[in-house]
């Protein structure tokens, strides 16, 4: 180091900071503020707001999230100042932006909540200060002892949630741990090579080590975690009770799959409560003009036919429906872009970003749905009576939840002498190094989640399973 350098860090009130999640960059911007110059323990606070940010927008595909400014205000309170002055102050310096505050027109109409991101500059430095803690708190003995000693007074263990769902996924994250050098290789690796990937890695291996997690909650069929949202780079690294991650297993094409038998019983239960409500005091308007619109328009003998022809798709158990597809609607598109593709046309949007290259796509999308209109003229009458965009959503909540969120399926891996991870549309599977029969085992868990989805939905699911190799 330079004697200028050397006598600007001694200079610097950050080489007698104790506060080691805060990188230097971070603190020394931060300071020359006069709010935090009145204050510089919020320096702390702000650092933990701005990763929650980051952390939120990554979930959220990189868009501006809402925030509500009472969690704000709960951050900051300990401070004598306002918790506007620190965030106007993280604004003023480059950190973060957000929308003016938009009131009700009218009583009874909520207003406008702010929408925030965080800047580059701000990713930045909250993420080297992040990526520096983890990197302490896998590699010095020490950290890592004081961390485990803050999880047991904590008492994580201890929580425990009354449905069996949540309590699933809340033992597994509980317990999970990692390989922590061939954690910290990988992401000096991949801070260099894969910055979106070192990003999402940092956020969620640090929440897994530290054992710091948000309240678990079920939405749209699915519960979000730390474990379940990892880049899959990570997830060999990880271990449960001297057990590896050793294969995955997921159901092929899963929303897809279910189109055809969601859009069928939308309509019969939207007609079926249409003729229910006839006699009613009280209809629901809307639900009768769609019901009745449907029974005049949809030919159901016709829906059903095609409900059969789009699920045989789907469920051929040696043909990729990704590829009969492309044959069938002529599309001139790299197969590997085409699970991208039918995913985003299935939830409405018209443009979607290709793996091959990062580039945005509309021609794909609308080959794809001139071929389904065409092909599918009555299921896609059904589909245009409601908002296309919340199509996956429906789908997670009604049938993938289902199957992947049962207990049951968690308790057979339990009795195989395997831990099941819940990972959305699948699971990972973690066992002992050397297991022989673990294929025999996968075939179990696989025929299980098989034979569920014939009974409750009479679709035989295809299920995909890859074993690792590390």
């Amino acid at each position: 180091m330079s004697t200028d350098a050397t006598k600007t860090a001694a200079a610097s009130p950050y080489g007698v900071w104790n506060r080691v999640k805060v990188s230097r960059e971070f603190f020394d911007l931060l300071i020359t503020h006069p709010v935090f110059q009145k204050e510089p323990k919020a320096i702390n606070t702000a650092q933990y707001w701005l990763t929650a940010i980051d952390a939120g927008m990554e979930r959220n595909d990189d868009e501006p999230v809402t925030w509500d400014y009472k969690d704000i205000a709960d951050r900051f309170r300990p401070y004598s100042q306002p918790y506007k002055a620190f965030r106007n102050a993280l604004r003023d310096l480059g950190l973060i932006d957000f929308t003016t505050y938009r009131p009700p027109p009218n009583y009874g109409v909520p207003g406008e909540c702010r929408k925030y991101v965080i800047t580059p500059l701000g990713r930045k430095l909250v993420l080297e200060g992040n990526h520096q803690w983890l990197y302490k708190l896998l590699k010095d003995p020490a950290t890592w002892r004081r961390n485990q000693v803050a999880i047991s007074k904590r008492k994580v263990t201890h929580k425990v949630y009354a449905e069996p769902e949540k309590q699933i996924v809340n033992a597994f994250t509980t317990a999970v741990t990692f390989d922590r050098d061939a954690v910290s290789n990988q992401l000096e690796r991949d801070k260099v090579a894969a910055p979106g990937t070192y990003r999402s890695a940092v956020h969620h291996v640090s929440a897994i080590v530290e054992k710091k997690f948000s309240d678990l909650k079920i939405e749209n069929g699915r519960i979000y975690n730390n474990f379940v949202n990892l880049p899959r780079e990570y997830k060999p690294f990880a271990r449960f009770k001297g057990k590896s991650y050793v294969a995955t297993l997921d159901i092929r094409a899963c929303h897809p799959t279910f189109l055809g038998e969601f859009l069928r019983d939308f309509y019969q239960s939207t007609i079926a409560a249409y003729r229910n409500g006839i006699a009613s005091s009280h209809p629901d308007l809307v639900a009768h003009d769609i019901a009745e619109w449907q029974t005049k328009k949809v030919n159901l003998l016709a829906l059903l036919a095609e409900h059969s022809r789009w699920t045989d798709i789907f469920t051929h158990p040696t043909v990729d429906p990704r590829e009969a597809i492309m044959r069938e609607a002529g599309m001139r598109i790299d197969l590997r872009d085409m699970k991208q593709c039918l995913n985003t046309w299935l939830n409405g949007a018209k443009k979607y970003k290709r793996k091959t290259d990062g580039r945005l796509n509309q021609r794909d999308i609308d080959d794809l749905d001139r071929w389904f209109r065409r092909n599918f003229a009555e299921m896609n009458k059904v589909w245009s009576v409601f908002n296309r965009k919340a199509t996956g959503c429906l789908i997670s909540e009604n049938y993938e939840g289902v199957l992947m969120l049962d207990p049951a399926l968690y308790a057979l891996g339990d009795e195989l002498g395997l831990t099941l991870s819940y990972e959305y549309d699948g699971v990972g599977v973690f066992a002992e190094r050397g297991e022989t029969e673990l294929p025999a085992k996968l075939e179990k868990v696989k025929a299980f989640i098989q034979r569920q989805s014939e009974e409750k939905f009479n679709v035989r699911v295809v299920v995909k399973g890859e074993l690792l190799t590390r």
